[in-house]
């Protein structure tokens, strides 16, 4: 006798069948949710180093389309489709690094470090041609001042705060007060006491949406 399933058997199986793909797609949605919100608060918390609280930083709602953000903040590019890269507030883009002149003259070498830090980024490192003529050109652009960069005595040699060594191709460091740590103007690059107080400039990747 071949055993045929009841209507009500029938009924069950098949709510059991759509609850599990129903199940199936709301984790799905969840999860897609779930990126979107990571995606927008590393967004945030790159372009609002200095807010405290990243979810009150540009006004990007969390189910907002990519394309839309880029239409809105990618204004000096023609296609935006495959987006641009962004600095926050003050920063200045070259490359694909943001880079930050503070605007005080308050902080020794370690303090200036320590501020770059805290928003992300580190003191300036310098590694071609290219970037040292961008800084250069900057700093005609600002007040003139001393600021520190991420160049300091380690041992008998001198060493960028990333672990790089000083290539003394690039420029030359002149010694204007013994020290270990060094600053640049308008005119060059000196050595000098980490504990005097100067402006300083930062630097951090760009980010790209």
């Amino acid at each position: 006798m071949i055993w045929t399933p009841s209507w009500k058997a029938v009924i069950i199986v098949s709510l059991l069948g759509s609850n599990i793909v129903f199940i199936r797609i709301i984790g799905a949605l969840l999860y897609n949710v779930k990126l979107s919100n990571i995606e927008h608060h590393a967004i945030r918390k790159d372009l609002c180093p200095n807010s405290t609280n990243v979810t009150k930083g540009y006004d990007l709602e969390l189910f907002v389309e990519r394309s839309t953000i880029r239409k809105e903040l990618c204004i000096k590019t023609t296609d935006t489709s495959g987006g641009c890269l962004l600095c926050p507030y003050h920063w200045r883009l070259h490359g694909d690094q943001c880079y930050y002149y503070s605007d005080i003259t308050v902080r020794n070498w370690s303090q200036s470090r320590d501020d770059c830090k805290m928003m992300g980024a580190d003191l300036l490192v310098i590694k071609n041609q290219k970037q040292q003529e961008f800084i250069q050109s900057s700093l005609r652009q600002q007040v003139e001042d001393t600021y520190w960069i991420g160049l300091h005595r380690d041992g008998d040699v001198w060493r960028w705060v990333d672990g790089g060594q000083y290539n003394s191709s690039l420029f030359e460091i002149k010694t204007q007060s013994l020290g270990h740590c060094v600053s640049m103007t308008r005119s060059g690059y000196y050595e000098g006491n980490c504990n005097s107080t100067n402006r300083w400039i930062c630097v951090k990747k760009a980010v790209r949406i």
